[in-house]
């Protein structure tokens, strides 16, 4: 019985933050940063664990492999698409003291 309770809870969870993410997206309740990548770093400070870090023009970002929710994390990609001078534009928004990516496009260069 505990154990459903449980799953029923977390459920309920990441529905109430996939609605949040939508609300944010819907009333544009966003920032977004355009420029390329700089200060860019990998760590493995134990077996399984990744934990990637970033700025563009002094906007920083870090998050793990490990790091779960409706934004983005270091599970949803396993390339090295992340690297310094990669030009890029992030939509994103501030939560707490960690700004958490919400959308991620290359940008193309002329």
């Amino acid at each position: 019985m505990a154990i459903c309770l449980l799953a029923i809870s977390a459920e309920i969870s990441q529905y109430h933050e996939k609605v949040e993410v939508r609300n944010i997206i819907e009333n544009k309740e966003f920032q977004q940063v355009q420029g390329c990548i700089s200060n860019y770093e990998s760590r493995k400070p134990k077996a399984g664990t990744l934990i990637e870090s970033f700025s563009i023009e002094g906007v920083e970002f870090y998050f793990s492999n490990h790091d779960a929710g409706p934004y983005f994390h270091g599970g949803l990609h396993n390339d090295n698409f992340f690297k310094n001078g990669r030009c890029v534009s992030i939509d994103y928004i501030l939560d707490g003291n960690k700004n958490k990516i919400l959308k991620i496009v290359k940008l193309t260069t002329a």
